[in-house]
């Protein structure tokens, strides 16, 4: 039976799969209804929602993410999709309440704090951000969109200067990072540095 979930997965995937994968779905819950652990019926709802969401169908996503989550409780990737549902969606307080469920239940996985920092700016608690973000750093010390963040928490906290350092720490890590050379050429430029933010324009930095 994990086959045939996980075939639904796959099928998810593929360039015109959505209805196979519905179909494939509706005959495992068809015959084996009764008999499946709670595990695989949170796979089963895991990949409902994502034929929802591709319906653009938000009250059915949360509903079949939601059931992921009581079926298997302690699965990161169920907190952290329907936190990023709630996320796109602009309802920012039960996100974080995802992404922290989600640092619970799987503390490594730096994609939770990425997503709960960047939550954290956007309801304006960049006191909290940079907290969560510092964190974040010591797990997973060579990505560039911690720091990223990192420096955007800093400059909101009025600790330009500091907010740069981390700037120049993401493009180092990820010289392809555009947004980094925006905020950090923004960041110049709002000191009086004009002159230094030119100096970092990718396109500087590629012919040197």
């Amino acid at each position: 039976m994990d086959s045939q979930i996980e075939l639904a997965g796959i099928l998810l995937k593929e360039e015109g799969g959505l209805k196979r994968a519905e179909r494939e779905l509706n005959t495992i819950r068809n015959a084996f209804k009764d008999r499946m652990s709670k595990k695989q019926l949170a796979r089963m709802h895991y990949y409902s929602a994502r034929i929802f969401m591709s319906r653009n169908e938000p009250y059915k996503v949360v509903k079949e993410l939601t059931a992921a989550i009581e079926n298997e409780p302690d699965n990161y990737v169920y907190n952290l999709e329907l936190g990023e549902f709630y996320q796109k969606k602009h309802e920012y307080e039960k996100a974080q309440e995802q992404f922290t469920q989600c640092i619970e239940n799987n503390s490594r996985e730096i994609r939770c704090h990425l997503d709960l920092g960047e939550n954290l700016l956007t309801l304006n608690r960049s006191d909290q951000a940079l907290f969560k973000l510092e964190a974040a750093a010591k797990i997973e010390p060579k990505n560039a969109q911690v720091y990223y963040l990192t420096g955007l928490a800093l400059e909101r906290l009025f600790q330009p200067q500091k907010a740069l350092e981390m700037y120049e720490k993401a493009i180092a890590l990820d010289s392809n990072g555009v947004h980094f050379y925006t905020s950090a050429a923004m960041s110049y430029l709002r000191q009086g540095q004009p002159d230094e933010g030119g100096r970092i324009h990718p396109e500087s930095q590629t012919h040197r």
